[in-house]
Parts: structure tokens; C-alpha cells; sequence
């Protein structure tokens, strides 16, 4: 089918906003040994040698965001690595439990990764049949419709589950449609505890067509995590749509 012209100036944009997010980094990172695991939908790449590492050692993945495809999460389990998953919606919880409450190395923390411990108020989709709930309203829906759920700061997660990641090679995934721009500080924070951290910049992404300068500042914003992480001795290894990877300049790689 061939796709509109909306739609393909729509591609076209995605692909000068990547481009612009990433030069100089991209053309700098190392040739990494990627794989990809999951759904053309919910898959995301990591890098091969942590899941070579899962029958020598504890590894595990602290995913951010399940949702209703948790195709990635399930071939992390299958593969050894123990996983932490968040998610502060009800519905996708029991879907997650549902899907993967057979694996003994899977634990559901249903809670939001927010920048406190409590309660927090998530914007709700634009489509009301989407899961896309958000601690940034980048959607722009009527914040009447918002509602609370409940959260647990990085910092707590890591005290709640002290042993299960005790003397773990870690690695973090967040897809929370555009609330990650909130949480980049406390990431960045603890990426000492990281091999590898996979994110969904949505807030690059999720921008009406003709928003300019709304798209300009999401620019200036991508391009200083980016430099960000490179500080932390990260590199960025993948971009996929609007998916990154960065893995730790010191984790071993072929």
C-alpha cells in the first residue's frame, strides 16, 4: 500500500530528527555485537555478551513500561536473565502476570519509575484505547482526564530489590511515552549500576507536524543527553526509530 503524502513527509522528519539527535555520537560508537529480541513492535536490541554472560553470572533488566507486548521481557526470561518489570497500570500488570508469572526469575513491580515514591499523576493517551498513560503531558490530552498511579523512584526500586540484583550485571529498558525527559537526571545518576541502557525518546517524537519550535527544543534537549551519556562513559551503539541504545564503553564486546 502506498503510503500518503503526510505520511511519508511524516518519515521524513522522523529521520532528519534522528540524524540531527545523533551526529557526531553515532558516527563515534563502537561496532557492537547487537541481538534484537521481541516483536517488530516491542523488541529492542541489546548486546549479545550480556546474555552470553547470563549462564556464568546473575544478569538481569530492569524493564520500564510493559504494556500489552511483552515479547521482549519474555525472551529475556527464556534466555536466563532475571527481569524487574514496571508498570503502574492495572490492566497491563495482569497482563504481564498472565504472560509470565510461569518464569521464576520474573518479578512485577506495579508502579510507574517516577522521580518520588508515592503517587504521581499520568496524562492520559490521545486514543483512549492506548496504554500510553505518561508523566509528561506531550500528548497535550485535558488534564482532567489525568490520573494517579502509583510510582517508586530508581533509587527505591534498588532498595526494594537489593537481593534479587545483588552482585547483577544490570541493564535498563524504558518505554514510557515521554516521560522519560523527567527521569534522564536520575537515570544518568545511577548509570554506574548499568551495562546497558535502552530508551524510547518519545518526547523527540511525539510532536504535532508543523510545532517547529516545539521540535527545535526537543532537538537541543536529545542532544544533551546524548552528550550526557557520553560524560558517563557510554556509548551509543543502536538507534532504531526512535529507540537508543547506549552501552557502557568498558562492557566487554566482540
Amino acid at each position: 500500500m502506498r503510503l500518503s503524502i503526510k505520511s511519508r513527509l511524516v518519515q521524513t522528519q522522523n529521520r532528519v530528527v534522528i540524524y540531527a539527535s545523533t551526529h557526531r555520537f553515532a558516527s563515534r560508537s563502537a561496532d557492537w555485537d547487537l541481538i534484537r529480541l521481541g516483536t517488530d513492535y516491542g523488541g529492542w536490541f541489546i548486546p549479545s555478551a550480556f546474555l552470553d554472560a547470563a549462564p556464568l553470572q546473575k544478569v538481569a533488566v530492569v524493564s520500564v513500561g510493559l504494556g500489552f507486548d511483552v515479547s521482549f521481557d519474555h525472551s529475556l526470561l527464556e534466555r536466563g536473565v532475571l527481569v524487574i518489570g514496571l508498570d503502574p497500570l492495572p490492566a497491563s500488570a495482569l497482563y504481564a502476570i498472565e504472560k509470565l508469572e510461569r518464569h521464576p526469575n520474573f518479578f512485577l513491580e506495579p508502579s510507574g519509575l517516577g522521580t518520588a515514591t508515592g503517587q504521581s499523576l499520568f496524562f492520559a493517551p490521545k486514543i483512549k484505547s492506548y496504554d500510553s498513560w505518561s508523566l509528561s503531558n506531550i500528548q497535550q490530552t485535558d488534564p482532567a482526564e489525568a490520573k494517579y498511579f502509583n510510582t517508586i523512584s530508581l533509587t527505591d526500586l534498588f532498595i526494594r530489590y537489593k537481593q534479587e540484583l545483588a552482585d547483577a550485571r544490570i541493564g535498563l529498558k524504558m518505554d514510557i511515552e515521554g516521560g522519560e525527559l523527567q527521569l534522564i537526571k536520575d537515570v544518568l545518576s545511577n548509570t554506574h549500576r548499568f551495562d546497558f541502557v535502552a530508551i524510547e525518546l518519545d518526547f523527540t517524537s511525539l510532536i504535532p507536524f508543523l510545532s517547529v519550535l516545539r521540535r527545535l527544543k526537543a532537538l537541543i534537549a536529545c542532544r544533551r543527553i546524548m552528550t550526557a551519556f557520553e560524560e558517563k562513559g557510554f556509548v551509543l551503539a543502536s538507534t532504531e526509530n526512535f529507540n537508543f541504545l547506549w552501552v557502557k564503553s568498558s562492557f566487554e564486546h566482540c
